[in-house]
């Protein structure tokens, strides 16, 4: 359908659009085969656009259409993207209802790639709260819970429903895209314990993975994670690589998930400079990336970033410190985004890397 070439275009507004004309026809026809899985996908959309409460609302009403005609895994699904929502806006407990909820319908079920995916969702949330152990467990378990290929065909089958909502799920719901999801899971637990070398190994498994599946949002995700982990590998160039390539996707196609990652990262790679402008810029940066829930209740950005950044905040005079904590809290996102972009690619990231002596 065109909504869904919009969303492999990363157009989310126009998908959002052909989505809605679908939802439309599907209740002019009362045909709830299609109208559930027409929600599932809008809600997918908003959640990409970082629109939380329209994705929260769209998958709310498609949960107890997917059950009410016997599409039970449909409806874990849709709990996935509630859970998601929620794990978005730093509202942990109703994320958590809902993923194990999920998690419940699709072990009844014995759909392993539904299981696959919660299991990750859920593994992201452990990772805000500092549960990076059980995380890497958990993400380690999930290629063995994907179901075989050939098995997954026939399911699919005699479930036309459930094969639509494949068809508009995003790339990393497939097996390519779910194995790369793991593989970043694992890369940013290891990096915010830090045990770098297994996170980048790990995480590039995962980009090359997710590049595969096509999803580009992830990847973007994943490559933030990669550059933090050259970056304190000491390969400082590398860490520029991947971080302005993440920013480039995430600008390009408006992933608001990768956004929220990279903004309280890339702070990192001026919180060691010499020059103390470069430091204010850290602690501005920083400081607008708290202003979201997600970021200031994570204690994932804190391990990776914040002591680094508490650093480089300790290093400028209280007003200098205030002022740029004042103006980052003041800044919009996405005008940021852009403007950082122009700013590195003007730099060619020279003048990012010259660092301020160790005073050990």
């Amino acid at each position: 359908g065109l909504g869904k070439l919009a969303m492999m275009a990363y157009d989310g507004a126009e998908a959002r659009r052909r989505f809605l004309q679908g939802i439309e026809l599907s209740q002019e026809h009362k045909d709830r085969r299609y109208l559930g899985p027409g929600l599932a996908a809008l809600g997918h959309v908003a959640l990409f656009m970082g629109e939380l409460e329209a994705c929260l609302d769209a998958a709310h009403k498609s949960v107890p259409i997917h059950s009410d005609i016997g599409h039970l895994d449909g409806a874990a699904i849709d709990l996935g993207t509630v859970g998601t929502a929620h794990w978005l806006s730093a509202d942990f407990e109703p994320a958590v209802r809902a993923i194990t909820d999920g998690l419940s319908i699709a072990r009844k079920e014995k759909c392993g790639r539904i299981e696959a995916i919660l299991t990750l969702i859920d593994c992201q949330r452990l990772m805000c709260l500092s549960g990076y152990t059980q995380a890497t467990s958990r993400a380690r378990a999930v290629p063995h819970v994907v179901c075989d290929e050939r098995l997954e065909a026939l399911f699919l089958q005699v479930r036309p429903g459930l094969t639509f909502m494949w068809r508009y799920s995003p790339p990393r719901y497939r097996k390519t895209g779910v194995t790369g999801w793991a593989h970043g899971v694992l890369g940013w637990a290891a990096l915010a314990q830090g045990e770098y070398d297994q996170a980048l190994h790990a995480l590039e498994q995962a980009v090359t993975a997710l590049r595969t599946a096509g999803d580009r949002e992830y990847e973007a995700w994943a490559l933030t994670a990669l550059g933090a982990a050259a970056l304190r590998m000491g390969e400082r160039a590398t860490a520029q690589r991947h971080l302005r390539s993440a920013l480039e996707t995430i600008v390009e196609v408006r992933a608001h998930m990768p956004l929220l990652h990279l903004m309280p990262i890339i702070p990192l790679l001026w919180a060691d400079a010499e020059e103390a402008e470069l430091r204010k810029r850290a602690v501005e940066l920083y400081a607008l990336a708290k202003t979201q829930p997600f970021v200031a209740k994570s204690q994932l950005f804190e391990d990776i970033a914040g002591t680094k950044i508490a650093v480089a905040a300790a290093g400028l005079a209280p007003d200098e410190l205030a002022a740029a904590q004042e103006r980052g809290r003041a800044l919009d996102w996405w005008e940021t985004a852009e403007r950082l972009l122009i700013e590195l690619r003007e730099l060619g990231w020279s003048g990012l890397a010259k660092v301020a002596p160790d005073p050990s």
